[in-house]
């Protein structure tokens, strides 16, 4: 009996590209506070844009994540450098492009260090409603460092962020008591509900773009399998890093990074299933590479998402405001 065979071309980008069809009225708004006034001068963040626009512009013309200096960390620049060997493997993709407003007012977490800073760019993009610029500045003699770059989902909570005036030590000082949760534990309560369908302890908005489209992301590639093998995905968190600045109702707006696996695994025996595209290019480092599914794949993707969390007494849900594109970090196969 002849052997089933199937090849895919697994194209799988961004499943966070988002339609314009968003209300904009409730975006987390900057507050230009005169009372604490910003920790950085107009100026210096429009030069700070400046400065990091042209190491991303040169890095990624020629796919040099050495061209970042140390201007590029945290999750930002493990996804930059991700889709620069994809790009090199693929000959065709890009880097996901995202743009730094220098005029955007910032909002810091404190004077102290460790600091995080934020700037909205409330102008909408072919993917969100939005931009967050995630900052970070470790000691006062370290520059200040692009963390992450986040879409903004449609139909956020009406929020706003504020600067914090305190010289506690922390990316924002947080007392888990003053919160519907425990600031912490959000990313793996998010990866946790995610992973079960179904809501656990930590209440979240339903129906978010990163959730949504995930499982639509598993469920049509098992459709492509004709029956001959299936995709899951499952969420974990690669480290408790979170930044994060106040709002202000008492709560914070946090983001860190949230990984998950598409596990492509052949469920008819003899059957032979090949993964071309995207994880074919980067797990063999070449255009036209491809995979043999004889046993489990794993495509791992690396995001950094934004979630508001409302201060303690309030019966909103932890929102997900934001996410980045996912990229394409690794694929491998069980031994």
């Amino acid at each position: 009996m002849r052997n089933s065979r199937i090849i895919i071309a697994f194209l799988v980008v961004g499943v966070l590209g988002l339609a314009g069809c968003a209300q904009d009225s409730s975006l987390p708004e900057p507050e230009a506070s005169t009372k604490s006034g910003n920790i950085i001068s107009a100026q210096k963040y429009s030069e700070l844009v400046d400065e990091v626009s042209e190491a991303l512009t040169q890095a990624d013309k020629n796919r040099d994540p050495d061209a970042l200096g140390s201007r590029i960390a945290g999750p930002l620049l493990t996804q930059r450098k991700a889709e620069y060997s994809l790009a090199k493997a693929t000959e065709v993709t890009a880097p996901t492009p995202f743009a730094l407003d220098p005029k955007e007012a910032t909002m810091a977490s404190g004077v102290a260090f460790p600091r995080t800073l934020m700037a909205i760019d409330v102008s909408k993009t072919p993917r969100g409603i939005g931009t967050i610029a995630v900052w970070q500045q470790a000691t006062a003699r370290e520059n200040y460092q692009l963390w992450a770059a986040i879409d903004m989902f449609p139909s956020p909570p009406k929020i706003e962020i504020i600067n914090t005036q305190n010289d506690s030590e922390g990316y924002v000082a947080m007392n888990a008591d003053d919160f519907v949760t425990d600031p912490v534990g959000v990313l793996d309560a998010y990866a946790s509900y995610a992973n079960a369908r179904e809501m656990g302890d930590v209440r979240f908005n339903e129906g978010d773009p990163l959730y949504e489209q995930t499982a639509k992301q598993a469920s049509d590639l098992t459709a492509a399998l004709n029956q001959l093998g299936e995709a899951k995905i499952t969420f974990s968190v690669p480290n408790k890093d979170i930044r994060a600045v106040s709002t202000k109702d008492g709560g914070i707006v946090m983001v860190g990074e949230l990984r998950y696996d598409m596990t492509v695994t052949r469920t008819k025996d003899g059957a032979t299933l090949k993964l071309g595209s995207l994880i074919g290019a980067l797990s063999e480092g070449k255009k036209d590479g491809v995979i043999t599914v004889d046993k489990p794949v794993v495509a791992q993707y690396s995001t950094s998402v934004a979630f508001y969390v409302p201060p303690k007494g309030s019966e909103e849900p932890v929102h997900m405001i934001g996410g980045s594109v996912p990229a394409l970090v690794s694929v491998t196969k069980a031994e």
